[in-house]
Order: structure tokens, then sequence, then C-alpha cells
């Protein structure tokens, strides 16, 4: 059971997937400036978790070729 968990995650696996993953960290970014901009409050904790999540969608994704 742990090769099966290990292989995505290897390092030429995430190395593979990094396109992707780079689309989230610029949408992540973006949303950091936009309220970095307007001076708001936000709860980055939520906005790690979600940018957490859509890693593993994009990861997934790029995994099953969906």
């Amino acid at each position: 059971m742990k090769r099966v968990a290990v292989v995505p995650y290897s390092l030429a696996s995430v190395q593979k997937m990094s396109p992707w993953i780079e689309d989230v960290q610029r949408v992540m970014i973006r949303k950091l400036d936009q309220y970095a901009d307007t001076a708001a409050i936000c709860n980055l904790g939520d906005l790690l978790h979600f940018f957490a999540f859509d890693v593993g969608q994009a990861s997934f994704s790029w995994a099953t070729q969906c």
C-alpha cells in the first residue's frame, strides 16, 4: 500500500506536475494581492486550506489525465 501512495508524490512526479502547481500558485498570489490592495481582512488559514486542496486537484487531474 505504501508504494501506491508514494509514487504520485515522488520528486520526479511532482516535477512533472510543476506547470499545474505553478498555475495554482499564481491564482493564490493574485488572491493575496487583491486582499493587500484593498486592505481587506482575510482568513489565511482558509486560503491555505483552499490552496492545498487546489494543488491536490491539479495533481490528481494531471495524474489521471482528466
